[in-house]
């Protein structure tokens, strides 16, 4: 410290014939204990307490000192400290890493002392600045009032206030913000000038008591009647209590020497007094009344049980300083406070104390206020206080506008109603989280609020220091103000910038904007004006989320002023820049509300009629052809004497040409005429592909035997054929006429003569078995039977979904299952039938040859080029009755349901690291998921819980966001033909991104950060937590504030759910559009229990040094997951 505590005179001391004992301990004075003077306020000690040397907070050593007096100026000095301008290294910071709240909270005070700067004449810089507030030409000086008029009418009428206050308030708020000017920076007083403000009320019938006084006034009676009621440049004493003797750790001593001592130093006090000759004593506390009646003889005015209030105005006006007692007298120096004019006047029947006439006239006045309510004059106290701070509040503003030339002013001033803030405060290091976020608030210009000069010196001394909890250097903190559909982006960092100044320690402030739209820069870097300096971080903050239509002309730029702007400050080697970001709020889709699948139903209805289309006629085309060709053949190349031997043969031959040629015809002219309206659904089109399947089969039988036929001639002997001809007509004859038709002749038993089987290679008809249109033709194996409603689904040996849609759709099914539940439809029968569940399971096997229409062909010949390969199917279904109660109550009817998964698509996907395939319907309503047998039957005995916990989402409003399981099925599949065989253990669910636009992200989120917990560029796995912080910069998203309370109590339902059936590893799903602005979200994976396999892999991760291991115990698990979900991804819109 660079002040010097000197001792006092010694005409100050005690005299020693006046202490017999030790001011300390008590003990008597004797020839071997000798007195000792203090030499800082006079009292006598003993040697023992009466130090030689002593060190005190500055680190200067004082001699011959009591312990009361070093305590004394230690605590000047921490006073003095306070007062003192604040360096900027020595400065706090709203971002301080050891507090639990890292910005000024309403109702709560700063702790710290007000930051201002050092200049040799604050007053001078306050008189300037006030007149740049105040200076105005006429039409805004017009516009300020008008503003006021209006603010003021508005508030007496809401407040029920008489009219007649309506021009008195105007008058009297004018005189105030012209008059009284606080400075932050110059002199550290609050934003608030209602704080520089008192209102006085004045309770009588005459309302003429109303005016403004440029001092202090305040009720209180002089202590004597007797006392100067007025005086002239009065010097005043300011005191906080009159006590001389503190007892402190003072040993057990007689009352008659306590007596004793206080009467011996306040003989020193009354002399001191007396010495320094103030005109006027002020006490917090009340006075004895010898020390009332010695300043009475004195001349001195005294007023006790004065308000700390109105001690600490006084204090600041009058620049004189309050001390602790009469002691601090003999100690501080220069603290008596002075003004011109002091004088006691009585308004109505209360009499006022006036101090006016100070050095600084902006710093304190008093409102009078007078009428006969009570009442009334509270509500005219609390309009006067809003409309002061208002008022002051536009002309800043005003000072603002013109320092960064703004255009649009006019729009501006109608959202100058706003008083106050409220927003979220996010602190996020390296796209982490660093602390928990905050709602803050808080008033513009307010206690609690902070000048924006204030605030970047605060914020910029803190770029080195270390956050105790990430551990890092604040300047890789960003900060973050989020409020309604924005944000505020504050961050600290260094550059090099010169300033104009030989003072390294300058805390002057440059400030330059840029248009982040069009990257314009200012030209210059100015200095922080001091008006601007004064501005309320609280307004500048909220001018950012008002939508107004102010541009600046200083860049030449039309973009909004501050939605487009980003501000860099500079203070010494570092900058700060503060931005407005957009902060959308995302609609949260619900997979209750899927879209309606008729479109896409449509559209698939519409592509496979087209290929029915392309690929039928091109095959029928080919037949017709062929037939023909063959027909033309048969007459070329066969005499008519042969003929005339085999008449009958070689006419039917003619004729079962002929037909098919005309069969063939027939159904090309349907397939021209084939529309998609036709069709109700996609199952009626893969009936009517079934059905003509098997017609072009036939008829390419026929024909392949016909030309078999043929061939068998040209190679033999004409007896010979002619011979077997006629036998086989003769055994026919006996057995088969009348009863098959020539159609079966030519269909089995011309194969049989003739030893014939599929089309050879080279062939016509070989070609046309083997075409890309016949394969595609008799995709999914058609031999199948139908099903239900004589509707067929094709199977594909490789499609998993449609083996169980094929089981779901049997005959069977419905006889065993669906029949029962037919009349399930009140909700106690429902919620019964999950809950009584046993395991029973349904077990279907069939067949690709069981069909009728197949057996005969297969007793003759091998046919699978033809008709396909011979495959077995056998599919169990778990829980059949129970899951099929769900589907009935979260998907569509069976009917439908069956039409979305009677087909896949045609890709696999391996999206987690448990590396389990998913593949989705063709509607992507639905997907299923391929587990290994353990997973399988983990679930398998979660099933019947995973029922009750479905009830209770259903009818007992506990809400739930697991996805929904529809089924748990074992298929098995062996393919006779090739030997292939598999055993698929598959789980049946509901698929999220159905309800998501095409274009999304997707994350797997488990609430662990662990560096597991990534994927890295070009990695075919779904994103996790780590990926999303660092796509976001760690903010959560923000959904509105129902999504946000149906989520809450959703992850706390599901997850007490899962954490009682010893359930870990499940994480949230969440897709997001951000081009859509939608999300989506479930929880999925709950099914791995936790065994002793996940106890030591959780055991082994953590030796092996992975911090937050993403196995844990199912309690640790359940709160990990609640705490992190919520905290870090997820906020809650602001309405």
């Amino acid at each position: 410290m660079n002040r010097a505590f000197s001792p006092i005179n010694r005409q100050y001391w005690i005299p020693d014939s006046e202490t017999k004992s030790c001011n300390d301990c008590g003990l008597n004075f004797t020839a071997f204990r000798r007195r000792h003077h203090c030499r800082f306020c006079g009292m006598i000690f003993c040697k023992k307490h009466v130090s030689s040397k002593k060190t005190n907070l500055s680190q200067k050593i004082l001699n011959m000192i009591c312990d009361k007096c070093i305590e004394a100026i230690n605590k000047c000095e921490a006073k003095q400290a306070q007062r003192s301008p604040t360096s900027l290294c020595s400065s706090p910071s709203f971002f301080q890493g050891n507090t639990s709240n890292t910005f000024p909270i309403k109702n709560i005070p700063p702790k710290q002392p007000r930051i201002y700067t050092k200049c040799e004449n604050p007053l001078i810089e306050i008189e300037r600045m006030q007149s740049i507030i105040n200076t105005e030409d006429e039409i805004t000086e017009n516009l300020f009032n008008n503003y006021l008029l209006n603010r003021t009418k508005i508030l007496v009428s809401s407040l029920g206030i008489q009219e007649e206050w309506n021009d008195i308030l105007v008058v009297l708020v004018n005189n105030v913000v012209k008059s009284i000017c606080p400075s932050v920076q110059y002199r550290g007083d609050s934003l608030d000038i209602t704080k520089c403000i008192r209102i006085q009320k004045i309770i009588c019938e005459d309302t003429s008591n109303v005016g403004f006084t440029n001092g202090l006034v305040f009720p209180k009676n002089l202590v004597n009647k007797k006392m100067c009621k007025t005086l002239d440049s009065p010097k005043i004493l300011m005191l906080k209590s009159f006590s001389i003797i503190e007892h402190g750790s003072m040993s057990m001593i007689s009352m008659e020497k306590l007596i004793e001592q206080e009467e011996s130093r306040k003989l020193m006090v009354l002399k001191k007094i007396q010495d320094l000759t103030p005109n006027i004593v002020m006490c917090e506390k009340s006075l004895p009344q010898d020390i009332i009646d010695s300043l009475t003889k004195f001349k001195i005015a005294a007023i006790a049980l004065v308000k700390p209030k109105i001690l600490k105005l006084l204090s600041r006006a009058t620049s004189g300083k309050i001390l602790e007692n009469p002691n601090e007298m003999f100690i501080e120096k220069n603290f008596l406070g002075t003004c011109i004019n002091f004088y006691s006047e009585s308004r109505g029947d209360t009499n006022f104390l006036h101090f006016e006439g100070f050095k600084d006239r902006s710093t304190i006045g008093t409102i009078f206020i007078s009428g006969p309510k009570e009442t009334e004059l509270d509500w005219v106290k609390k309009s006067l206080k809003s409309l002061m701070k208002e008022y002051r509040n536009i002309r800043i503003e005003k000072s603002f506008i013109e320092d960064f030339k703004i255009l649009g002013i006019e729009d501006f001033y109608t959202q100058m109603q706003e008083t106050s803030i409220v927003f979220k405060q996010f602190i996020i290091s390296e796209n982490n989280p660093c602390k928990d976020p905050k709602i803050c608030s808080g008033e513009f210009y307010s206690v609690e609020d902070s000048a924006l000069g204030e605030f970047l010196i605060k914020t910029i001394e803190k770029i080195d220091s270390k956050c105790k909890v990430c551990n890092l250097s604040w300047g890789n903190h960003n900060y973050y103000y989020i409020r309604k559909e924005g944000r505020i982006k504050i961050c600290i960092h260094r550059e090099n910038f010169q300033q104009n100044t030989k003072d390294s320690s300058s805390t002057n402030i440059y400030v330059n904007r840029e248009c982040k739209y069009c990257s314009r820069f200012e030209k210059y870097k100015n200095p922080l004006s001091s008006t601007m300096w004064e501005y309320s971080f609280y307004k500048f903050i909220n001018n950012f989320f008002i939508k107004s239509s102010m541009i600046s002309s200083a860049i030449n730029c039309k973009h909004n002023f501050f939605n487009s702007s980003r501000f860099h400050f500079y203070i010494k080697d570092s900058a700060i820049t503060i931005e407005y970001e957009n902060n959308p709020c995302y609609k949260v889709l619900s997979i209750n509300n899927r879209p309606d699948n008729t479109t896409v139903i449509k559209k698939k209805i519409e592509n496979i009629v087209d290929k029915i289309k392309n690929y039928g006629v091109k095959i029928i085309e080919e037949l017709i052809q062929t037939s023909k060709e063959l027909l033309l053949n048969a007459n070329n190349d066969v005499a008519e004497e042969e003929k005339e031997e085999s008449e009958w043969f070689w006419q039917s031959l003619k004729n079962q040409l002929s037909l098919i040629t005309e069969n063939l015809s027939l159904e090309l002219v349907k397939l021209y005429d084939l529309s998609p309206l036709k069709f109700s659904n996609v199952l009626e089109v893969e009936t009517f592909r079934r059905s003509l399947f098997f017609k072009i089969c036939d008829a390419k039988l026929i024909v392949s035997n016909i030309l078999s036929i043929l061939k068998v001639f040209l190679r033999k002997e004409k007896t010979s054929f002619n011979n077997t001809i006629n036998e086989t007509f003769t055994v026919e004859n006996k057995n088969m006429r009348g009863v098959v038709d020539e159609d079966e002749f030519w269909r089995r038993r011309s194969l049989t003569i003739f030893g014939s089987k599929c089309p050879e290679k080279g062939t016509k008809i070989y070609e046309t078995l083997n075409s890309k249109d016949f394969k595609a033709l008799k995709r999914g194996n058609l031999t199948l039977e139908t099903g239900k409603n004589n509707l067929f689904i094709p199977v594909e040996e490789d499609d998993c979904m449609s083996i169980i849609a094929y089981t779901l759709n049997s005959k069977q099914y419905y006889e065993e299952i669906l029949k029962d539940l037919e009349n399930l439809k009140e909700m106690h029968m429902i919620e019964s039938e999950l809950l009584n569940c046993t395991e029973k399971h349904f077990q279907f096997q069939f067949s690709t040859y069981s069909s009728e229409q197949v057996k005969e062909l297969i007793r003759n010949e091998d046919i699978i080029g033809i008709y396909g390969d011979l495959i077995t199917f056998n599919v169990h279904i778990f829980y059949p009755r129970q899951f099929h109660v769900i589907r009935e109550r979260v998907a569509d009817n069976h009917a439908n349901f069956i039409q979305s998964i009677y087909q896949s698509e045609n890709k696999n996907e391996q999206l987690g690291k448990s590396k389990a395939t998913f593949s989705k319907s063709f509607d992507e309503r639905y997907i299923i998921k391929v587990l290994d047998e353990k997973e399988f039957t983990m679930f398998k005995d979660l099933a019947p819980n995973y029922f009750r916990h479905f009830c209770n989402e259903s009818f007992h409003n506990m809400p739930s966001k697991m996805v929904k399981t529809l089924g748990c099925f074992r298929v098995f599949s062996k393919n006779h033909t090739t030997g292939r065989t598999k055993i698929e253990w598959v789980l049946l669910l509901e698929n999220l991104g159905c309800i998501m636009p095409k274009d999304i992200q997707v994350y797997d989120l488990k609430g662990s950060f662990n560096h597991r917990r990534y994927v890295e560029i070009g990695e075919r796995r779904t994103k996790m937590d780590k990926n999303y912080m660092e796509d976001f910069g760690g903010l959560p998203l923000t959904i509105p504030k129902e999504a946000r309370e149906i989520l809450d109590m959703s992850i706390f339902n599901d997850s007490l759910f899962l954490y009682k059936q010893n359930i870990v590893d499940y994480s949230l799903l969440l897709m997001i559009s951000a081009k859509e602005k939608v999300i989506t979200y479930g929880i999925i994976d709950y099914i791995a229990k936790f065994t002793l396999e996940k106890a030591i892999e959780r055991k082994y991760k953590k030796i092996s040094g992975t911090n937050d291991p993403t196995i844990a115990k199912p309690l640790a698990y359940k709160t990990r997951f609640r705490t992190n979900i919520m905290k870090m991804f997820f906020l809650e819109a602001d309405n």
